[in-house]
């Protein structure tokens, strides 16, 4: 709710709120969310453009709040997780996911040898595929998800 902070405009500046019932109500926070499971978690938001609120937020360890992160404003595909990069005339559509350690991987599609449109097609589908395999061993991962 600060302005002057460093990081604002990350969250107040777009319009993330704590909710009500937890605005100057600490045990009302604790009540709802309970305590961390170990020292390593933290309060994340399910969706990073939601609200502090019960229903948005979990205790995730590091490595999932890693996974858990909107798109680069760099980002010029504008697909999350997608990134187009330009090198020496070439184009490329580049998947990008975090597995389970937090290690990251990608994978490059060329726009020079298919076309744009089938490059990142296939670098959607190849990210899809991959965060619904990460998916069924507990990732968390959303579309809102970026990286």
């Amino acid at each position: 709710y600060n302005p002057n902070r460093h990081n604002y405009n990350d969250y107040g500046g777009r319009g993330i709120k704590v909710c009500d019932d937890w605005l100057g109500n600490f045990l009302t926070f604790c009540k709802d969310i309970g305590e961390p499971p170990t020292k390593q978690h933290s309060i994340e938001r399910l969706d990073v453009d939601g609200d502090y609120c019960p229903s948005n937020v979990i205790w995730a360890d590091q490595s999932t709040q890693n996974r858990n992160r909107r798109r680069f404003r760099n980002n010029s595909s504008g697909v999350n997780g997608v990134s187009l990069r330009e090198r020496s005339g070439s184009t490329y559509y580049i998947a990008g996911w975090l597995d389970l350690n937090g290690i990251e991987h990608r994978r490059s599609f060329s726009g020079n040898k298919c076309g744009d449109e089938l490059a990142l097609f296939m670098a959607c589908q190849c990210r899809e595929h991959q965060i619904e395999l990460l998916n069924l061993k507990g990732a968390g991962y959303s579309e809102k998800h970026g990286l």
